[in-house]
């Protein structure tokens, strides 16, 4: 990766907001993106989710959450586990990536959801 400032994503995204090539974004913590809000992210973004038991989350594992109602407006872009240090590393042992909704199943290009009873 390039050597590109970095932004800590720990709190909820809670307004409208982009996220360019120009920084490489780090989630540190259980991060929701709320309900009304729209998350452009550019094509080439990578984004880092940091590793490690968190003991104060619901998760106790960083993660990106969009919440029910929120919006994402991508198409290529990167997700990547990382040390504590902002490493990017192979082994992922974070929350990960998520979209809450309001059905039991979904499909979308071949990805599948389907929630427990």
């Amino acid at each position: 990766m390039k050597n590109l400032p970095v932004e800590i994503l720990k709190a909820n995204i809670t307004r409208n907001r982009r996220l360019t090539t120009k920084k490489q974004y780090v989630v540190t913590s259980e991060v929701h993106v709320k309900k009304g809000i729209r998350l452009v992210i550019d094509d080439g973004v990578v984004i880092l989710i940091q590793n490690g038991k968190k003991e104060r989350l619901k998760l106790r594992r960083a993660a990106l959450i969009f919440d029910q109602g929120s919006t994402l407006r991508a198409q290529k872009f990167q997700i990547k586990a990382c040390d504590q240090n902002y490493k990017p590393i192979k082994y992922a042992d974070n929350g990960g990536l998520w979209f809450l909704g309001n059905y039991r199943t979904a499909k979308k290009d071949t990805i599948k959801v389907k929630a427990n009873q």
